[in-house]
């Protein structure tokens, strides 16, 4: 689970806001859950446009695809490039289907690389009142760090094509630019490595535990009894409202 990249921040944090849930997955059983991508809260983030060929290129693709097939095939399949050429319907089934048999197989985990972004504690952090886990971005030589992809903003979102290959990467790691402010990493677990579902985080991977500021005292009290516990040691901080600009500032809890 190296991280390579040169630009990779020390500590990436996951904002949550549910204590009795994520308490317990995050800080108890040391897990983070990978989802589907179909399951992210952004209609478009892995979303692709469709790419259709120009009316140019149309006839030699379906061709191709034509020529590919056994003999006893070849109409079928040039009627089938042609529907979805044609056909909106079509074209929204294989969408549908692109996710269901490929895409929505893999994993992935959000991580942002600020822990004082107020948006983020607004809509993933309970509202002020959750918590966010710093993990280590970095490996030190000794400690594995969990990796992580930095985010590519941009206007226009990604597209496949019914014929040729699919950038896979940028569909994952492509968001509209109205996210921008997130600074968002991204940990992908393909399907051939078990997709979807709950990841284990490295021995020594979770640097910090923030406590948001308004955060009620029991939750605050069993945030902090669970991040003791953790074999990893980390810092607990406890975040309050910085007195002149719309922030927050951090201190060690004692």
């Amino acid at each position: 689970m190296a991280q390579l990249r040169a630009d990779v921040p020390p500590v990436l944090y996951k904002f949550r806001g549910d204590i009795g849930r994520d308490v317990g997955c995050l800080l108890v059983d040391r897990r983070l859950y990978l989802s589907s991508p179909g399951g992210l809260n952004d209609p478009f983030d892995c979303s692709p446009a469709l790419d259709l060929p120009s009316p140019e290129d149309r006839d030699r693709l379906v061709e191709a695809e034509v020529a590919n097939a056994p003999l006893a095939q070849q109409d079928e399949v040039r009627r089938r490039c042609n529907l979805l050429l044609d056909s909106p319907v079509h074209q929204n089934r294989f969408a549908e289907e692109f996710h269901e048999n490929h895409l929505g197989r893999h994993g992935v985990v959000t991580l942002s690389s600020s822990r004082e972004d107020p948006l983020l504690w607004a809509h993933y952090g309970g509202s002020f009142a959750g918590f966010a886990v710093g993990y280590r971005a970095v490996d030190d030589g000794e400690l594995e760090a969990l990796p992580a992809v930095p985010v590519e903003y941009a206007t226009d979102r990604p597209k496949i094509s019914p014929f040729g290959a699919t950038d896979w990467l940028r569909v994952l790691f492509t968001k509209s630019v109205h996210w921008s402010h997130e600074r968002e990493w991204r940990y992908v677990r393909m399907a051939e490595d078990g997709g979807h579902g709950l990841l284990p985080v490295p021995l020594g991977s979770i640097l910090e535990v923030c406590l948001g500021p308004r955060m009620v005292p029991a939750d605050r009290d069993s945030v902090i009894r669970a991040a003791r516990n953790l074999p990893d040691a980390p810092r607990v901080l406890q975040a309050r409202l910085h007195p002149d600009r719309y922030g927050l500032i951090f201190a060690d809890v004692d």
